[in-house]
């Protein structure tokens, strides 16, 4: 069955290729739609042009981290309010923090299983009920 257009529209940021599919994979499969991107840079440009409902963040990336490129997309109007799920395997104290201070709205830790991020979105998008398997 396919995704209805009208579902909310995650982007997955990732730059390991394994993560985003699976990501993608199963939050298709709650009902949600998915866009991609391998770092950074990437997100910035997908983002400014399909302006996802919720993005979900890996924070250590090469390049431009999820901090930075949170940052950036906290600058933009059509992003400001975005909800953004940070996941990361550092999990120091000033690391989620450093991810919240960017505009994060919440930390996962990897690995996480992957309907804990589909519940935090559920949660962060004000869906009256998890999105559902198809």
């Amino acid at each position: 069955m396919a995704t209805p257009i009208d579902a909310p529209l995650v982007l997955v940021v990732d730059d390991y290729e394994d993560t985003r599919e699976l990501l993608a994979f199963v939050l298709r499969r709650k009902g949600l739609r998915v866009v991609c991107a391998v770092d950074g840079f990437a997100a910035l440009d997908l983002a400014e042009q399909c302006v996802p409902q919720a993005i979900v963040m890996d924070i250590a990336m090469p390049g431009l981290d999820g901090i930075e490129t949170t940052r950036r997309m906290r600058q933009q109007p059509a992003l400001e309010s975005v909800p953004i799920v940070a996941l990361s395997g550092h999990v120091l104290p000033w690391y989620i923090e450093g991810a919240k201070a960017a505009g994060c709205n919440s930390f996962l830790a990897k690995p996480c299983p992957v309907d804990d991020v589909a519940m935090e979105l559920t949660r962060l998008l004000g869906l009256a009920t998890p999105p559902s398997a198809h």
